[in-house]
């Protein structure tokens, strides 16, 4: 299950919806954009770098309980997702390689920027 609301700065929770429609507290802890932006979960295909930081129960957790989150603790996320955003608007200029899609059956990533004169290894 994916996470279903925030944990507002009192420490009081609220669904996703109910936040969107109106701050129960009266006043936005962060922009309404923002808030959209962090309460966003993708669809589960696999483990990611970023997922296996966290460990497996965790990650267990996460997939199979409904949960709330701290929007300020989602910046890092925030920032990541527009960095890889800015990096595909550069795909094949100058011959870079950006945000391509890899595959060897099951597993999958993306690379983020490969410069032409860059290598890498194992």
């Amino acid at each position: 299950m994916p996470s279903i609301g925030f944990v507002c700065p009192d420490k009081e929770k609220i669904l996703f919806g109910d936040c969107f429609k109106k701050c129960r507290m009266g006043r936005r802890c962060a922009t309404l954009a923002y808030l959209r932006l962090v309460a966003y979960d993708r669809e589960w295909k696999g483990v990611t770098p970023s997922m296996a930081g966290n460990g497996p129960r965790l990650e267990y957790l996460k997939k199979t309980k409904p949960y709330y989150i701290d929007p300020d603790d989602r910046v890092f996320a925030a920032l990541g997702t527009g960095v890889h955003g800015k990096l595909a608007l550069h795909a094949y200029n100058d011959n870079v390689l950006a945000e391509e899609p890899l595959s060897d059956g099951e597993a999958k990533g993306t690379p983020d920027c490969l410069e032409p004169d860059e290598e890498i290894t194992e």
